[in-house]
């Protein structure tokens, strides 16, 4: 099983690509996992800049549960994760920042499991801002603070040594077919690798 994971601020299109890779025969028999916080405000708990230490501490334990429990499901294909415990990362740094009055032991725990879960991707796919954001009721309409979420979605990625791809700014459709490709030539480079090594 192939496991991705996407990572970024809000709005960047992270569901779209997803959604986009689906309709793809390679990807037609995957598994998506759905954005956490969506299941979250869904429960009665906040998100975004009104969340509290229990509903942001909420987050990435779900992630890696819902992972967990589709993983079987995705067993010969490839499971697609809409957002990484990078993500949840990145809103809490914030949430520390300019929210809390004290949520240093929840952001110790949240990096923590950051750093032990994001090795269990193969690949992990980083949206930058190419674009406005959306107000759909969900996301945060502030700009500035996407940008924030944007930059600390960054540092924790290069700070943490995450091997991770730039999605390019094109449709989500050429954005599947670009992931693809990269896939393909990086399974192309084990075939050969291996063919010469064992003489085939």
């Amino acid at each position: 099983m192939i496991k991705i994971g996407m990572a970024g601020a809000h709005g960047t299109g992270k569901t779209s690509m997803a959604n986009a890779m689906l309709q793809m025969k390679a990807f037609s028999k995957s598994v998506l996992v759905p954005s956490t916080a969506r299941q979250i405000k869904e429960y009665g708990y906040p998100i975004n800049r009104e969340a509290t230490e229990l509903s942001q501490l909420l987050v990435p334990v779900l992630r890696m549960v819902d992972e967990y429990e589709a993983e079987p499901n995705a067993a010969n294909e490839a499971l697609i994760s809409d957002r990484t415990l990078v993500d949840s990362l990145a809103y809490t740094m914030y949430q520390n920042d300019h929210v809390w009055e004290s949520g240093a032991l929840v952001e110790f725990v949240s990096r923590r499991l950051t750093e032990m879960h994001m090795n269990s991707y193969d690949y992990v796919l980083y949206f930058p801002i190419y674009w406005d954001g959306v107000q759909d009721g969900v996301r945060d309409p502030d700009e500035n603070y996407r940008r924030a979420i944007d930059s600390n979605v960054l540092s924790i990625l290069e700070l943490m040594n995450i091997r991770y791809l730039q999605v390019p700014n094109v449709s989500p459709e050429k954005r599947a077919q670009w992931f693809l490709e990269i896939m393909q030539e990086d399974y192309k480079r084990v075939y050969d690798f291996y063919r010469q090594a064992f003489g085939l």
